[in-house]
């Protein structure tokens, strides 16, 4: 199991990226580069998964909704999208299965309103699916935020039989095969 430090060092650095770099609603390229991060790191037993759903926060006194993809790792969700993690101090709901979201804030969503929400959901959970299982995010934007992300610091947690195995060392051509996808 990796370390929280090691977690939080790497979202720092990707959070950093995005902040210098303007980044904005780029939560699949983000949540795929820590997806990997987390699956080249040295004694990493648990498997991360890459989930899709709805994100719930207040800014100010507005419940925000965001259909947004993120991390969960060891029971825990990690939100490497900086505009999402900044734009509250309070907590984030992370919700990936639509009948608790509903169950959850149904009351707070007009009823005329829930049949498309529920099918933008579903467009972007196949969306999703079908776009890692082409491994076909942005990669573009997935290798300039790995090359920044991968400090000194980072690289010498990374499994070098894995890293080599994906070819990233020399060329970052492409993300890794994604297969465990939340739905």
């Amino acid at each position: 199991m990796l370390t929280e430090k090691y977690i939080e060092l790497v979202l720092s650095r990707m959070r950093e990226y995005q902040r210098i770099n303007n980044v904005t609603r780029g939560c699949v390229n983000n949540s795929v580069v820590l997806y990997d991060l987390i699956n080249l790191a040295k004694n990493n037993t648990i498997k991360p998964e890459l989930c899709a759903g709805v994100c719930v926060y207040l800014v100010g006194i507005k419940l925000v909704m965001n259909i947004h993809c993120w991390v969960r790792y060891d029971g825990k969700n990690l939100d490497p999208s900086y505009d999402v993690s900044h734009a509250s101090t309070s907590d984030r709901d992370y919700i990936d299965n639509l009948a608790e979201f509903f169950s959850e804030y149904g009351e707070l969503i007009e009823v005329s309103d829930k049949r498309k929400y529920i099918l933008k959901v579903l467009y972007f959970k196949k969306s999703l699916k079908a776009l890692m299982s082409n491994n076909e995010a942005s990669v573009k934007d997935y290798k300039k935020q790995m090359l920044y992300v991968c400090n000194t610091e980072i690289k010498k947690n990374i499994d070098q039989n894995k890293y080599y195995a994906t070819k990233l060392p020399k060329h970052l051509s492409k993300p890794i095969y994604i297969s465990n996808i939340s739905i």
